[in-house]
């Protein structure tokens, strides 16, 4: 369930006053699933979600979001042009995920995988020797049964 993907604001001070949200972008290939889990969760007065009375999260969804379930299901039943935004959305969330500040994700998929991939450098820092020969920028791994879905964050 999404809960497994907040559970990583359980790390992060708060630290932002509490005034400014955080934009919280979402790539799921089930956004009404997760627009309704969010939709449970308390807001604020502008309609942020506030989480942890500390956090207020303003999430953002995938343009395409309904569309994307197209890539994993019989592709011959769809017209070429879904296919096509269908692609061309799946490729620009993995852009936004790979330079996210943070990728909250699952790594159970292709997709998460390649986000990891993307996030990743080889360590050519005499100084950062210590941290071994690949780098890979903050990414948090979420933890639970996942069985409607894959979702994946980036903040």
């Amino acid at each position: 369930p999404f809960y497994n993907y907040l559970k990583q604001w359980d790390d992060i001070k708060c630290s932002n006053g509490g005034n400014q949200a955080y934009p919280v972008y979402i790539a799921t290939n089930d956004p009404r699933r997760i627009r309704e889990e969010i939709d449970r969760l308390p807001k604020d007065s502008g309609g942020n979600t506030i989480l942890r009375e500390c956090h207020r999260l303003k999430f953002i969804f995938t343009p395409v979001g309904e569309t994307l379930h197209l890539l994993e299901k019989d592709n011959a039943k769809h017209p070429c042009s879904e296919l096509h935004r269908a692609n061309i959305a799946a490729i620009a969330d993995l852009i936004i995920l790979a330079k996210s500040d943070t990728f909250v994700g699952e790594f159970g998929s292709s997709f998460g995988r390649l986000v990891r991939i993307f996030r990743t450098a080889v360590n050519d820092f005499p100084e950062r020797s210590r941290d071994g020969q690949v780098l890979v920028r903050n990414t948090r791994f979420a933890v639970g049964s996942n069985s409607q879905g894959s979702s994946f964050g980036g903040i």
